[in-house]
């Protein structure tokens, strides 16, 4: 299983990074240029963690199947 919890904007500034310990991170973000700036930013910010920045499509385009299997594929 996994858990996951929107972010919008500044919202990324007032993530703690310990109070996600040692999970798994993955990001999603928008396929653009600011999408990938946040990522970058969130991998940044959330440094020494597992994190993985993803930004092939909209977030909210993908099915529960394919955020299964990208979380799956991106530990495997």
């Amino acid at each position: 299983g996994f858990n996951g919890f929107p972010l919008l904007g500044t919202a990324a500034n007032r993530l703690d990074p310990r109070i996600l310990g040692d999970q798994k991170i993955l990001v999603l973000t928008d396929p653009d240029d600011a999408g990938r700036m946040a990522g970058q930013r969130l991998q940044w910010r959330l440094r020494g963690l597992d994190v993985r920045v993803v930004n092939g499509k909209e977030p909210k385009e993908y099915t529960l199947p394919e955020l299964r299997s990208l979380v799956s594929d991106t530990w495997r």
